[in-house]
């Protein structure tokens, strides 16, 4: 049975010391990690956390279409990582969760 240690921080992600304190964890976490952005502004915890993942980690985000679309992804170098067959329809479904796998850059 896998062992996984497990802890709770409440954080204030957008002041100075949760971001300091995000990049510390991410920084310390073994790899691949996987960031799950599910805040009420997940447009500014991705600008803020994706460009700190490295290649083979991945950013999952929530309510995609609706809260979160393909414009808030920017220049990061992620792939989506879903199967193709469910995006050949004309209308994308919204509300659903996604997975990106950041990339070299």
């Amino acid at each position: 049975m896998i062992n996984l240690h497990a802890s709770f921080r409440h954080v204030d992600i957008f002041s100075e010391a949760g971001i300091e304190y995000i990049s510390g964890v991410m920084e310390d976490c073994p790899r691949p990690l996987a960031v799950f952005f599910d805040n009420g502004n997940k447009a500014r915890e991705w600008s803020l956390f994706a460009a700190r993942l490295r290649a083979g980690d991945f950013c999952i985000v929530h309510d995609w279409g609706s809260e979160f679309t393909e414009e808030d992804i920017g220049g990061e170098p992620v792939e989506r990582v879903l199967d193709a067959q469910r995006w050949k329809s004309p209308k994308q479904p919204t509300g659903m969760t996604v997975w990106f796998e950041r990339r070299k850059e």
